[in-house]
């Protein structure tokens, strides 16, 4: 299976990469949503978008 991955936080596309790669997975990464419109000609099966949203105390 292909899965592209698409975050702007580089640990957090390593964390996943990590988890996906060990379940037999063929990544695909992209820091923004441009980069991974890139990816479509790689006949990627899943997009995985994971979003964190921090806001100041």
């Amino acid at each position: 299976m292909k899965i592209l991955i698409v975050d702007d936080s580089g640990v957090h596309r390593k964390l996943i990469r990590r988890d996906l790669e060990s379940e037999g997975a063929e990544i695909f990464e992209a820091s923004s949503g441009e980069e991974a419109l890139t990816c479509q000609g790689k006949n990627v099966n899943i997009f995985l978008k994971s979003a964190a949203m921090i806001y100041p105390a």
